[in-house]
């Protein structure tokens, strides 16, 4: 089974993964709305992401995600990583557990 480290290590990827989807929905995206017409306060059914926000996930992704230093790990901790062999669909031998 994975070591501890293991664990931790591929649980905080996920959540860093997790950061990455969100954000990058917002980079030229177009929210979509169910409003009928003749709704009151009635919004457009499509409307694009502001530039501003736009440009503050895309500063996001390339700082906190695609930047070189985003995943700087020591020699010691990569060492220290085990595999998972059991872990699979359907087996709960390796739970992920959020940071």
């Amino acid at each position: 089974m994975g070591t501890d480290a293991t664990r931790v290590q591929t649980s905080c990827s996920a959540s860093v993964g997790d950061a990455a989807v969100l954000a990058s929905q917002y980079v030229g995206g177009s929210p979509v709305t169910r409003d009928h017409k003749g709704d009151k306060g009635g919004r457009d059914p499509i409307t694009p992401i502001a530039g501003a926000k736009q440009r503050e996930c895309l500063k996001f992704l390339a700082d906190q995600i695609l930047s070189e230093k985003s995943f700087q790990f020591s020699p010691a901790l990569l060492r220290r990583l085990g595999t998972e062999k059991w872990y699979h669909w359907g087996s709960d031998g390796f739970k992920l557990r959020r940071c």
